[in-house]
């Protein structure tokens, strides 16, 4: 797929490039936010990861076998406020750039270059600082009761930043059905 066409969904392969550039859109997202509000600067020792998620993880983590519509980084910190329910109210939507994977409809009305990357911040409620990354949002995942860890439980997690777990797959739902049309 050439870098301008327009599909709802692309079956491109994602690779560890597409992966380092998420990674830097997701430095960039945390660091933005923290230098926005100051006054929740102790989120930043409560950090645990980002991650790609949803379906372009799991097409990641399955080898292409999928198919990518968007672009889902999830940011997750331990929750230190048990009356906080978030960090930031909504998504933040942002321009991958241009890439093979083309262009949604929807991403041409918003003027961007490449598919969309929908930056939301998850605070984890089932962990404590200090708990090892990784095993603090599989945990989240297997035990939390929230849509969001329901939904990410579906198909995969693939961890893009610190950069010592880059690339490594948190989370992969082998069960997820194949995308209806992949056999067209």
């Amino acid at each position: 797929m050439a870098a301008t066409d327009v599909s709802e969904y692309s079956r491109e392969q994602l690779t560890e490039e597409h992966l380092h550039r998420l990674a830097a859109i997701a430095r960039a997202e945390v660091a933005t936010f923290f230098q926005r509000n100051p006054h929740l600067d102790e989120y930043r020792d409560a950090y645990l990861m980002t991650a790609l998620t949803q379906g372009a993880a799991l097409h990641y983590a399955s080898g292409g076998k999928h198919r990518v519509k968007d672009l889902d980084i999830h940011s997750f910190f331990v929750r230190l406020d048990p009356h906080r329910t978030q960090l930031r109210r909504a998504r933040r939507v942002i321009d991958f750039g241009g890439s093979e994977h083309g262009l949604h409809p929807d991403d041409v009305k918003l003027g961007f270059q490449g598919r969309h990357v929908d930056g939301i911040f998850r605070l984890v409620d089932t962990a404590r600082k200090g708990d090892e990354p990784v095993l603090a949002v599989q945990h989240y995942l297997r035990n939390s009761t929230t849509p969001t860890a329901f939904h990410l439980r579906q198909k995969a997690v693939v961890a893009l930043d610190p950069l010592e777990l880059f690339g490594k797959l948190v989370w992969f739902n082998r069960n997820a059905p194949l995308d209806p049309v992949w056999d067209e």
